[in-house]
């Protein structure tokens, strides 16, 4: 087994599913904001990065990529038990001191979560803590192996814990090209203001999205009002040089469609009969598919998106013919076909997904279309129920749960079981910090989040009196 080193993992970076919006306007402000307003920029900032969490195949992906490792960190702690042994984190050292078919058990399920740990690492574009999580365990692997291995574990994973969920029993395996996996890894360090990981993918597509229906009239008022070459903003920026659009509205419509392209790839087990032969890591990478596909529209001639429901089918088929890739809307059709129906999900995360995969066959532009938002149908103001952050906060006001409370609560608990399970797996801290709620909660519910925790994690590893420290998140507002 690879020699892990507890210092050199922490939880991950970011949370691709976003579980909260914190505003700093009040709702009647929100109300009263016009199209072009800061508020109503914010509110659909907000909800991109909803959609980028529940409604994509790579949000999906990462999602249950962190719910498996907590499932390998719960055998952890019942073979820790198992042996008679008092849990003393990190796991990651204690692991070496069991003795016995504990030990190699142990290290087995610990393998699997740090192949996870280091796959997630990749896919942000982590370089900081992937390098020194390969140095000090010596861990040579590429992308292309990482893949293989955690893709099966995963099938075993959808199968045996998520019941009734049977993907694709073949996996093409990715072509291993290590020049490349380098190349993805050390992009942001070409890029000086840290522009190259998936973080600027999901912040440049949310930013393409204020200016709807409020669209800059020269592409000189576009530069001006976007922020300077940023995170946020620097591949937009690189769109008005390469894309040949002949307004900004069609270059910040053809940008949507490329980074929810981006955000597409056929990653999951059920999506591996659409791996094109050869398919590289890039493909599976967002800001590699991101920085790939504007360059093939570029050079290809693509003709850009002037008007989403006229123009986004043709954009995407010639463009996927072009590179080779599945369309959103043929990921999104398998997605429908091999996750069971929605009602039988056995968590809101698939139910969403799944659900947000059979709305894309019905309408391809849903998710770019946000409009919506404005629609007083019935139907839409289910549709804006459901696919929202579990939690938002305005200001002045408490916390306001979805439309299904209980969804809203497992997608906080979920985030907070894998903050504790990879804090007691790696974190030295002593003693360990409290996990912040993350959203600006009163005592009240940290208490009640607290209990719930603790008896879930009794339920789950055996543990009669686990340790659980949380505390009331400090969440800056967005925009206040």
């Amino acid at each position: 087994m690879t020699t892990l080193a507890a210092a050199a993992i922490t939880s991950g970076r970011m949370e691709v599913v976003s579980l909260t919006a914190t505003y700093g306007f009040t709702l009647q402000e929100l109300q009263a904001a016009t199209f072009g307003s800061r508020p109503v920029k914010t509110w659909l900032h907000e909800h991109v990065h909803a959609y980028q969490g529940m409604t994509t195949s790579y949000g999906y992906y990462t999602t249950m990529l962190r719910l498996y490792q907590n499932t390998r960190v719960v055998r952890i702690i019942r073979e820790i038990g198992s042996a008679s042994a008092r849990l003393e984190p990190p796991l990651l050292d204690q692991i070496r001191r069991l003795k016995g078919p504990a030990r190699g058990r142990a290290q087995e399920n610990a393998q699997a979560w740090y192949t996870v740990e280091l796959l997630l690492m990749y896919l942000e574009g982590d370089l900081d803590r992937y390098s020194r999580l390969v140095t000090s365990s010596s861990d040579g692997r590429s992308f292309a192996a990482l893949f293989a291995e955690v893709e099966e574990n995963m099938i075993a994973y959808f199968k045996a814990d998520l019941h009734n969920i049977c993907p694709a029993t073949t996996s093409p395996l990715l072509r291993e090209d290590r020049m490349l996996d380098e190349q993805i890894l050390s992009w942001k360090f070409w890029v000086d203001d840290g522009g190259g990981d998936v973080r600027s993918v999901l912040e440049s597509g949310a930013l393409a999205t204020e200016w709807w229906r409020a669209w800059p009239s020269t592409f000189e008022e576009l530069k001006s009002s976007m922020p300077s070459i940023n995170l946020y903003s620097r591949w937009i920026h690189h769109a008005l040089k390469v894309l040949d659009a002949p307004d900004p509205r069609s270059l910040l419509l053809t940008y949507s469609a490329l980074v929810d392209l981006a955000l597409n790839p056929p990653i999951l087990p059920h999506h591996a009969d659409l791996r094109a032969p050869g398919m590289l890591s890039g493909d599976m990478n967002p800001f590699w598919r991101l920085i790939t596909s504007m360059q093939m529209v570029s050079s290809a001639g693509v003709p850009i998106i002037r008007d989403l429901e006229r123009d986004y089918i043709r954009f995407n088929q010639s463009l996927c013919d072009l590179l080779g890739w599945p369309t959103p809307m043929t990921i999104a059709a398998a997605s429908s076909e091999r996750l069971p129906h929605a009602l039988h999900m056995p968590d809101p995360m698939t139910a969403n997904y799944s659900l947000a995969s059979f709305l894309r066959g019905q309408d391809p532009v849903v998710f770019l279309d946000m409009d919506v938002w404005w629609d007083s149908s019935e139907p839409a103001k289910a549709f804006c129920g459901k696919f929202t952050h579990p939690v938002v906060q305005l200001a002045g006001d408490g916390a306001f749960f979805s439309s299904t409370p209980q969804d809203s609560i497992t997608y906080v608990e979920q985030f907070l079981l894998h903050r504790y399970f990879n804090q007691i797996m790696a974190s030295r801290t002593r003693p360990l910090p409290p996990i912040e709620l993350p959203f600006n909660a009163i005592q009240g519910e940290v208490d009640i989040y607290t209990s719930k925790m603790e008896q879930t994690i009794r339920r789950r590893t055996g543990l009669m009196h686990p340790q659980v420290r949380l505390a009331a998140g400090a969440v800056r507002a967005h925009m206040e």
